[in-house]
């Protein structure tokens, strides 16, 4: 029996913006920088991302840069006295993100 080649790519980094200073369009550089390391630099091939469920705003960030849902962690947090889920979103290389209008 001959098995196939199983490729794994896998980096963890987590990014944060600092809430404390307000640099408007500090996301989208932090955004736009991140997905470039990715796909130009470390040449992987997905990318995904893990938001906790209420935050709106945040999962419509990623959305308009073009990360799709792909999953969901069941009441994986305990955040704010209850159980939350963790949505994961991901992108696939397709061509560069960063030529793409908002």
């Amino acid at each position: 029996m001959r098995c196939g080649r199983i490729y794994t790519n896998f980096e963890t980094v987590p990014i944060y913006a600092n809430p404390e200073e307000k640099i408007h369009g500090a996301g989208l550089i932090l955004e736009k920088s991140a997905i470039s390391l990715a796909f130009d630099v470390s040449q992987l091939h997905t990318l995904k991302l893990e938001v906790i469920e209420d935050n709106e705003r945040v999962i419509n960030f990623h959305k308009r840069m073009g990360f799709e849902e792909e999953g969901r962690l069941r009441e994986f947090v305990f955040k704010d006295g209850r159980w939350k889920d963790v949505i994961v979103m991901g992108m696939i290389k397709k061509g560069s993100v960063l030529e793409q209008p908002l």
